[in-house]
């Protein structure tokens, strides 16, 4: 309400500075008037009869504040000497009526309600009423969208890694294994599983555990594909939080693990400190992914770890005892450390690779982290392993929609009555058992239809799918074919000397160049070695030089074992060569790699060539390229292959050229023919080659130190090696898992699961949504040729900062493709935390809550221009669920929006429509405005109420329609999951009790929906 008469004692609120707070009249005479802020200490001197002030006087209903800090419930109010005396009951107590003096408010009010705003003249333009609206509407479209979380990774649409992600991430608490040949993408899946599983809120505290050669790659990987923002857990950070704990609550000890929501760590930390373990023991984790998980073996000697398990709360209040907690020491090893925080967190990922490379038994023991009770003994595992065995050939030719022999016709009968009746089986059969003639030829057209439901039962009664997902090559298509580039050279006379004075280093013998460094360091002569870099005498390099030059034009990666090898090669490239060079390191932080990679992916002034060091080229692909250089070769054979994976890639369109530049009578060369004559390692994915390096390696780091190819010793050791290989790839072949690949990997599921999200980011793109905002907000941008956006925060920004942006500004585009191709730039989708923290600033601030604006008879719409007021306003259903009952897969951000004009008794109904005089609204200036509501006020609460009824019955409809689809969606996965543990005994109890309690809970929380008014929007027709 505006008043013009002052009192001491009165409250006013500055429509110029409403973050001062509420006001109170210190003193006025018959000129000006003054007004004390005390909740930020300031005093303000305004003119009587001009004051940008708006009189606060609440009414019956209002929750108002106490300057203790006391909420009350407004009952009445009376007059006293021109102040407001409120007569109110505490909250919690109707009956204890209190009578409180305006002066006795809290100083430190906000109006953040439409209504009040409106009232007490805290109006805005119109134009931000419409970006609430437009935001509740995108919201309402993503809110929707069951792929959300699959399409908000800077990652290409492919299909497998979206299958299984989508397959994994609906599930609570998934326990399951990710064992896709290497190059596939595993950690991609994880991430895609990771966001999806984040957004919906089926988790929130993560732990991820890799090697610790890995934290940084994945600490990379989540924030550049993903944006996901880990935390590094090591020995030093873990030391800063206790320390700073021990700062803030004197003996109080908290488990640093509960600081973070997303935690990446190594198991290498507890190995180190065993009361870390303890601490990540008790970190209650949603989520657990373990990356490498093959090299976990439950018969690894232990090491000392911490103590016993701590009780469960009790990590998060531990007697201090020095700095950390002491406990006595107990044996584990890893295998069983990672299998006790298993079985304390909810859900868990394990990244491993194929089952055949790691051995039955090893694969038997990774099983038991994901489901102990299921997986109890090994014998009954390698049983009921080797009777699917036996049925490989039989679901192999239905599969392969061969005809039965009698013999597999009988294994499969004997298999299918352990679930289901005679008479059941004999009908399943029936079709695969006509003979030919006229029954045969009426029964033929069923027998395709009999198949796929007999390799659906199959699926269902041996599916290990549900917990282990598996794909190769050879069940995908798209990969490019390899082709192998021997390049013999001459040993440089001062590696052959560095060799002669370390014969039994292997290091030296594979990577001359660091053994030569190493010698020169210890000469300690820096003349010595500036002189005599390696680079001016490795044959390699100088074959380099002339290759690059051969192929101006074409793009060449590089990959070598060492960071320093990496760094030196490239600028002798860069420098004594003139060849344009990026360089990949370990010790880059991300932007400087995302420049790197940039520069080497363009098109114009590029680099030629990116020379990387092993780590460095962890996660980053570049199938836009053919020339694979391998200046080394790595011991380990999944360290191969994931260096050819970094472009032997889904999208390459050409063979790829490996080249292999190694010195003449050299361990290199004995180890390319290792790679090549034993294990056919370079021109394909070798699934046995792990398991003849474990085997074989004594004898090969024997033949390796040799350093000779053409011995007959290792000839015979090659032959054998590779006769073994191809017996091994044999048995991979027959005992080949038909229905896990089936299960990993559903084409036309996958390719829905693609168009959805095609169509999805076709018609629900952030980039118009966010032009708004940054016009809105005061953000400059500049929209590039390349279809990227130059993004600059300004001095006429209405906030101190803007959600993600930086200080200097960033570059960013709305296309996938382009973000696949420009690392160095961000790619902007829904889940991006500049969307998603521009979504939570228009909503979650107060402007836009109520606006004003004008409009003219002349307004191009008839209607309109009859009625002298037009009021909008927006209501949104409000229905409080925890996250993780995933209330939006049922109940989106559901609004109601209602322009209405005052009723009169010509009109059937004062519902009107304003599209046509949006672009026509003008501005008025607060204090206009806060004069035209006043003198409305009347109208404007019954247009309030009438809109606030016509919501209420919209919303209970809607919400009685989310209800039943609800239960019927809800309903019909039980149901499915009960069937399906009837003859799959991987379906968990949790997963069934979870789905039971998450509909009583989501039931309820439906009953319990009401609207709020989200904002107000009050039209006038100018004079």
């Amino acid at each position: 309400m505006k008043s013009q008469l002052f009192a001491p004692g009165q409250r006013w609120l500055s429509e110029t500075e409403p973050e001062l707070g509420l006001g109170i009249v210190a003193e006025h005479d018959h000129r000006t008037v003054t007004i004390e802020f005390r909740s930020c200490d300031q005093i303000r001197r305004y003119s009587r009869h001009e004051a940008p002030l708006n009189r606060i006087i609440f009414s019956a209903g209002d929750v108002i504040t106490t300057c203790t800090g006391e909420d009350l419930v407004v009952i009445d109010t009376t007059e006293v000497q021109n102040t407001i005396v409120y007569h109110a009951h505490r909250q919690e107590d109707v009956a204890d009526t209190i009578s409180l003096p305006e002066s006795l408010l809290s100083d430190t009010l906000v109006l953040n309600k439409p209504i009040e705003r409106l009232f007490s003249g805290q109006t805005d333009a119109s134009q931000w009423f419409y970006l609430r609206q437009h935001t509740l509407e995108r919201l309402a479209d993503i809110e929707k969208s069951p792929v959300l979380g699959l399409c908000s990774g800077r990652t290409d649409l492919i299909p497998h890694q979206l299958y299984i992600a989508s397959e994994v991430a609906s599930r609570f608490a998934p326990r399951v294994m990710l064992a896709d040949e290497v190059g596939l993408g595993k950690t991609i899946e994880a991430g895609l599983i990771l966001q999806q599983q984040l957004v919906s809120g089926l988790a929130s505290r993560v732990l991820v555990i890799v090697p610790e050669p890995l934290l940084n790659q994945w600490l990379v990987e989540m924030l550049r594909r993903f944006s996901l923002h880990f935390s590094i857990y090591d020995e030093e950070r873990c030391s800063e939080i206790l320390e700073a704990m021990a700062d803030d609550e004197g003996d109080t000890l908290r488990n640093p693990f509960m600081e973070e929501q997303l935690v990446l760590t190594s198991i290498d930390l507890f190995h180190r400190q065993p009361q870390w373990y303890e601490f990540a023991l008790n970190g209650e984790w949603d989520l657990c992914i373990v990356d490498e998980a093959h090299h976990l073996r439950d018969d690894a000697p232990p090491v000392p770890v911490g103590a016993s398990l701590l009780a469960k709360n009790s990590a998060q209040d531990l007697s201090r005892a020095g700095s950390l907690p002491q406990t006595p020491a107990r044996k584990l090893n890893d295998y069983t450390r990672i299998k006790e925080i298993a079985l304390s967190s909810k859900g868990i990922l394990l990244l491993t690779a194929t089952p055949e490379q790691m051995g039955q038994e090893n694969h038997f023991a990774l099983l038991q982290l994901l489901d102990p009770n299921r997986f109890r003994d090994y014998a009954s595992y390698k049983e009921e392993h080797d009777h699917y065995h036996a049925l490989a050939s039989t679901i192999n030719a239905l599969v392969s929609q061969e005809d039965l022999t009698p013999e597999q016709m009988q294994q499969l009968e004997a298999d299918l009555a352990k679930n289901h009746s005679p008479e059941a089986v004999g009908k399943l059969l029936a079709p695969l058992r006509a003979e030919e003639g006229e029954i045969a030829n009426r029964a033929r057209s069923h027998k395709g239809e009999a198949r796929d439901k007999l390799i659906r039962m199959l699926l269902d009664q041996h599916g290990t799918g549900r917990i282990l997902f598996r794909n190769t090559r050879k069940s995908l298509t798209g990969f490019p074919t390899r082709a192998v580039n021997l390049v013999k050279l001459a040993l440089p006379q001062q590696y052959a000397n560095v060799l002669q004075e370390h014969p039994d280093s292997l290091n030296a013998h594979l990577q001359p160049e660091n053994a030569f460094i190493s010698v020169v360091a210890d000469q300690d002569d820096d003349e010595t070695a500036i002189a005599l870099p390696w680079t001016s005498f490795d044959t390699r390099v100088k074959w380099l030089v002339d290759f690059l030059q051969s192929k101006r034009g074409e793009k060449v990666l590089l990959i070598c074992a060492q960071d320093v090898t990496a760094i030196s090669l490239e600028k002798y490239l860069r420098v004594n060569a003139g060849i344009r060079s990026s360089v990949f390191h370990r010790h880059m932080d991300l932007l400087d790699r995302d420049r790197a990679a940039a520069y080497f992916a363009g098109t114009e002034s590029s680099a030629q060539i990116l020379v990387c060091s092993e780590i460095g080229s962890e996660g980053r692909n570049f199938q836009f390229c053919r020339h694979l250089v391998l200046f080394d070769l790595p011991l380990n054979p999944d360290l191969l292959e994931q260096r050819i994976g970094r472009l032997d890639r889904i999208g390459q369109k050409h063979t790829i050229q490996i080249h292999l530049p190694v010195f003449t009578g050299s361990a290199q060369e004995v180890l390319y023919h290792w790679y090549h004559d034993a294990l056919n390692a370079f021109q394909q994915v070798a699934p046995a080659a792990y398991r003849l390096y474990r085997q074989f390696n004594d004898e090969l780091h024997a033949h390796l130190l040799a350093g000779n190819p053409e011995t007959p010793a290792f000839t015979a050791f090659v032959t054998m090696a590779n006769a073994l290989n191809r017996e091994l790839n044999a048995e991979l072949e027959q005992g080949r898992d038909r229905l896990l690949e089936i299960n990993s990997f559903n084409k036309e599921s996958a390719a829905r699961i693609v168009q959805q999200i095609r169509e999805f980011e076709a018609v629900c793109t952030p980039e118009a949504y966010m032009k708004e905002v940054f016009d809105s907000f005061g953000i400059h941008y500049e929209h590039n040729s390349d279809d990227s956006y130059a993004i600059q925060p300004t001095e006429e920004m209405i906030v101190s900062s803007f959600p993600a942006l930086p200080d200097d500004g960033m570059d960013a585009t709305f296309n996938r493709q382009l973000s696949l191709h420009r690392e160095d730039i961000q790619f902007l989708t829904w889940q991006h935390p500049m969307v998603r923290g521009a979504i939570d600033l228009v909503l979650d601030s107060p402007q836009g809550g109520a606006a004003v604006s004008l409009y003219s008879r002349e307004c191009g719409d008839p209607e309109l221009a009859s009625n002298e007021m037009v009021m909008e306003a927006i209501y949104r259903t409000v229905a409080p669920a925890p996250k993780h009952l995933q209330m939006s897969r049922f109940l989106p951000a559901t609004h109601f929006h209602y322009a209405l004009v005052p009723e009169t008794d010509d009109r059937s109904s004062n519902k009107v429509s304003v599209k046509k005089i949006r672009s026509k609204l003008r501005y008025i200036d607060k204090h206009e405005a806060a004069t035209l509501v006043s003198d409305n006020q009347a109208s404007i609460v019954q247009l309030l109420q009438q809109a606030e009824k016509l919501a209420q019955t919209e919303m209970t409809h809607s919400v009685n329609m989310v209800a039943a689809s609800m239960l019927q969606s809800q309903t019909g996965e039980i149901k499915r999951l009960v069937a399906l543990k009837q003859v799959n005994p991987n379906v968990r109890d949790s997963e069934l009790e979870y789905l039971k309690e998450q509909t009583i809970q989501l039931h309820q929380c439906l009953k319990q929906a009401s609207v709020e008014l989200v904002a107000v929007h009050v039209m006038f027709r100018s004079s």
